[in-house]
This record gives structure tokens, sequence and C-alpha cells, in this order.
């Protein structure tokens, strides 16, 4: 056993002397918190040269396929919060898509971990629990303590070692680490390269003020664009043409983002219930 140990350290030491390391995460959460299926999404933690990044497994493909042809836009969507930060830090760039404009924010996100005593394994780490407040859920962690970054998925940083597992007490959101790896390709620019777009930066009550603004009005891009310069098909194959049509379906539209709005910090939620009037809405870049 001690000898597994050893081989473990020396296995993570040379990790962190690589010039890259990528830490895959299955994130398993609940869009409806009513609901009892689960969404499952492979996630990564990108740590380079004292930054950490957090994403979707799916942009490297992205990304590579951006590289790869000269395409002037990205069809590329991502339901998950993306994150750039100094490794170990609680400041995070945050960088979100919203159906008008990429963009990120700032947000300071300290998190008071409480130590307990119990300890398990997981695979071949000897790992302890930790549990914390944050976001307006409870959080319990499991860390491995050999690891040499005080990092993990999300915003969860800040513990002595890698999280390798963490959930909400209420079973809405979880993460397990899947494996550790040095990575073939690595882009510390990916966050900024994988729309094809720059993120505008705003500040974090701008961003909600977004979302809102998306909600009153699903369906702006279009209008903007025109009738006679777009058509959609909806999920049960309709097509869709006409400022008429899109009027129609608003209410049903905002119906079914209310139903699947459940963000990890509950704390910052918007307020989509309390929304009486719709104001005027202008896009943010030409």
């Amino acid at each position: 056993m001690k000898r597994l140990i050893l081989l473990t350290i020396l296995i993570f030491s040379q990790l962190a002397c690589a010039q890259a390391l990528r830490l895959s995460y299955n994130l398993k959460y609940k869009v409806d918190s009513t609901a009892t299926d689960f969404k499952i999404l492979k996630t990564v933690l990108d740590i380079h040269e004292g930054h950490t990044l957090y994403f979707e497994e799916r942009a490297i493909a992205t990304d590579s396929l951006n590289k790869s042809k000269p395409l002037t836009t990205s069809t590329y969507t991502s339901p998950i919060a993306k994150l750039k930060r100094k490794t170990g830090d609680f400041v995070n760039m945050n960088y979100y898509r919203s159906s008008m404009d990429y963009f990120k924010f700032k947000t300071q996100d300290k998190i008071d971990w409480k130590f307990l005593p119990d300890t398990k394994q997981h695979g071949e780490w000897l790992v302890q629990k930790a549990t914390c407040n944050f976001g307006g859920r409870t959080w319990e962690a499991w860390f491995a303590k050999d690891f040499p970054f005080n990092e993990g998925p999300y915003k969860f940083t800040g513990l002595p070692g890698i999280i390798t597992e963490i959930r909400d007490t209420k079973n809405n959101y979880s993460w397990e680490l899947e494996s550790v790896k040095k990575p073939g390709n690595f882009n510390p620019n990916l966050l900024e390269t994988v729309f094809k777009q720059l993120p505008l930066e705003i500040t974090e009550s701008k961003y909600k003020e977004i979302l809102l603004n998306d909600y009153r009005d699903p369906f702006v891009r279009f209008k903007i664009l025109g009738e006679g310069n777009w058509i959609f098909e909806t999920k049960d194959g309709k097509e869709v043409s006409t400022n008429e049509e899109l009027k129609r379906m608003t209410p049903e539209t905002q119906a079914e983002i209310r139903k699947n709005y459940n963000p990890i910090e509950l704390d910052k939620a918007v307020d989509y219930e309390g929304i009486t009037k719709k104001p005027s809405r202008k896009p943010m870049r030409k």
C-alpha cells in the first residue's frame, strides 16, 4: 500500500511539472429540479502555467474544427458555464453565450470549506471529505491531498488537493473525476476562440439583464433579421418563418425556460416569474 501511494505521488509530481494537465469530470445534473431524470455531460478542467479553464469536453473538438476550416461563425452551443481563473484562485472569469452575443464577466467566488475526518478510496487515491455552503446550496466534496493542485470542477477550488467528487445535498448536481492526463492538444485561449467570436466584457448584473431580455423576447434574433431572411424548424418538424408565428410560440417558449431553469448558484437565480413588462430590445453588436 505504501509503495502504491509513493508511486501515485511520483506520477502526480510528474504531471505537475507537465506543460499542461487535463482532468475529465462527468457532470450529472437536473435541468428541472422537480424531475427525476438527469442529464450527463463530460466536462474538462485544464490546468496550464498557473491558469485553470473549465468547459464542456465537446468544445475541444469544436475548437480543432474551427482551426481546420476558415468559418466566420461557429454553430457550437453549450448548456454549462465556461470559466477561467488563476489556478487555486476564487476570482473567476465567466463566459456565456446568449441568443445575441458572447460575453464574459468576473465574479468573486470565495468558498469556506469545513474539513471532516471521513476518508475513503477513490480508485487508487485516498480521499478526504469536506463540505461547504456555496451558491445557495450545501455541497459535499471528496479531495485527494496527494495531488499537487488545489483545484476542482466549476468554481470549486481552495481545498488542499484535487476534488475527485462533489455533489449538492439535494442531488441536483454532481461531478466525479474520470481521468487525469497530459492533453495531446491544448489551447489556453479556447474560451476566446471556440465560438469564433471574441467575448464582450460586461458586469454580472448586466448579464442577468441579458437573460431577462432573452426571456421577454426569446426570438429577437430572428425579428432583427426581418421576415423573409430566416426560417427554422421546431422540435415537432413544423417550419416557422413569420413574426406572427413567433408571437404565438413565445408563451410556450417562456414556460419552457422557466421549467428548465435550475442554476448551480441558486442565490444568483434570475427571477423569471417576476417579469411583468417587456422593454424595447436592441442588439448589442452591429
